[in-house]
C-alpha cells in the first residue's frame, strides 16, 4: 500500500496534511498520536468513509480511491474503533455480513462466504461464539468478531482504528498479538493507537502524528524515546525495559 501526499479532514477542517508512506505485507504499521490528532480521519479516508482532500493511495499498483466496491474489498478491510449492535444477529451472521462487498447487491451469501467466515472465526479463536448473539458479547469479544469479519473478507491489508482502546489489559494483549500473527501470515496491518507501548511491543514500523503532520517511518525501538514522546504528547516520559524470563519488555512511564 503506497500513500502519496494524502490530506484528510472533516467538513472545512483539514487534520492530516500531505501524508506519504508505504505499508508492506508482513508489517504491523502503527500510526501513533494523542486523541484528536487525525488518526481516525486518515483511516476512514483510506477505508472510503471520508473523501480524500488531496493525494492518492495505490494498493498493488491499483488506485484505491478510483476502484469499485468489489475491488476495494479485495484490497483493504476496516475495523472501526467501536461498533454498537442494533439487532441481536448471530456472530457468524455478523462475520458473513462483512463479505457483502465481494458479491452483487442482489445475491445472498455463497457457500464460500460461509466457509470463509467459519475459518476466520477459527483463526481468531471465536468458533465457540458462532451462534451466540453479537449484541450480548463483551467489548473484547466484539472486537475479536470484527477482526474475524475483516479477515474473512480476504483483503491484503487490514486497517484498524484504535483496536485496543476500549479493551481491558488481557483483551488488549490478545487482540494485538493476533494482529502480529496475521502480519506474520502475510497480511499488511495498518493500525492507529494513542498508547506508545502498543507500538513498542507489537509494531514493526511506527509513525507519529503532530500538528497534522505524519513523521517518516521508523523502527519503534529506536524512534520512540522520551524526547519523541514528549514532543507528541506534551508530557515527559521515561522509556525503559522490564526483563522477564530472559526477555525485555518496553514500558513508558509518565514523569511528573
Amino acid at each position: 500500500m503506497q500513500i502519496d501526499n494524502l490530506s484528510c479532514g472533516y467538513g472545512a477542517r483539514t487534520v492530516i496534511h500531505k501524508a506519504s508512506f508505504s505499508v508492506a505485507l508482513g508489517q504491523v504499521h502503527c500510526i501513533l498520536g494523542p486523541n484528536g490528532s487525525g488518526k481516525t480521519a486518515l483511516l476512514k479516508t483510506l477505508a472510503g468513509l471520508l473523501p480524500p482532500r488531496a493525494g492518492n493511495c495505490t494498493v498493488n499498483g491499483r488506485n484505491l480511491f478510483a476502484s469499485s466496491a468489489r475491488e476495494k474489498a479485495e484490497m483493504i478491510s476496516f475495523v472501526p474503533q467501536s461498533h454498537a449492535p442494533v439487532f441481536p444477529f448471530a456472530v457468524l451472521d455478523v462475520v458473513v455480513m462483512g463479505l457483502v462487498g465481494r458479491r452483487s447487491i442482489w445475491s445472498g451469501p455463497s457457500c464460500s462466504d460461509w466457509t470463509a467466515a467459519e475459518q476466520a472465526l477459527d483463526k481468531t479463536g471465536m468458533t465457540s461464539f458462532a451462534m451466540r448473539p453479537y449484541s450480548g458479547l463483551s467489548g473484547g469479544e466484539r472486537q475479536m468478531v470484527l477482526i474475524a469479519r475483516a479477515l474473512a473478507q480476504g483483503s491484503s491489508f487490514i486497517l484498524l482504528d484504535e483496536p485496543a482502546s476500549s479493551l481491558d489489559f488481557a483483551n488488549q494483549t490478545k487482540s494485538l498479538r493476533l494482529l502480529r500473527d496475521l502480519a506474520d501470515a502475510g497480511h499488511g496491518i495498518l493500525m492507529s493507537s494513542h498508547n506508545p507501548e502498543h507500538a513498542l511491543r507489537y509494531a514493526t514500523h511506527v509513525q507519529t502524528v503532530h500538528n497534522g503532520r505524519i513523521t517518516t517511518v521508523e523502527n519503534p525501538a529506536t524512534a520512540l524515546d522520551s524526547e519523541m514522546l514528549e514532543r507528541v504528547y506534551g508530557l515527559r516520559f521515561m522509556v525503559s525495559n522490564v526483563c522477564s524470563g530472559g526477555q525485555d519488555y518496553p514500558v513508558c512511564i509518565p514523569i511528573g
